[in-house]
């Protein structure tokens, strides 16, 4: 294991590229009738192989206006997701912010 510190750029394009996984998690456990850990797993071999992982910026943005959407509502979707998350695990009075959680 080596420690990694991304750049800032690195950094958002990280946490952009999380929230297309996170609507296309979503969207994976209604066409696969999936659920939970088990399904996760299912849908993770999947997320891992995919193209996005190998796009820079320029592709990342061009691949998310094509699909219609923008940095704030990947943004948005993210931080909805973790705070329903952290909700329904109880963690915290408030949602913690997603950055903050070791994962």
């Amino acid at each position: 294991m080596a420690i990694n510190i991304l750049s800032k750029a690195n950094k958002k394009l990280s946490q952009l590229k999380d929230g297309i996984r996170v609507l296309a998690w979503e969207q994976y456990k209604i066409d696969n009738r999936v659920k939970g850990e088990e399904g996760y797993k299912i849908f993770e071999q999947e997320w891992l192989t995919h193209d996005i992982h190998k796009m820079d910026q320029a592709k990342f943005d061009k691949f998310i206006a094509d699909l219609g959407y923008t940095v704030d509502d990947l943004l948005g979707e993210r931080t909805r997701y973790y705070q329903k998350r952290n909700k329904s695990q109880g963690i915290g009075n408030e949602p913690a912010n997603p950055d903050d959680i070791p994962y």
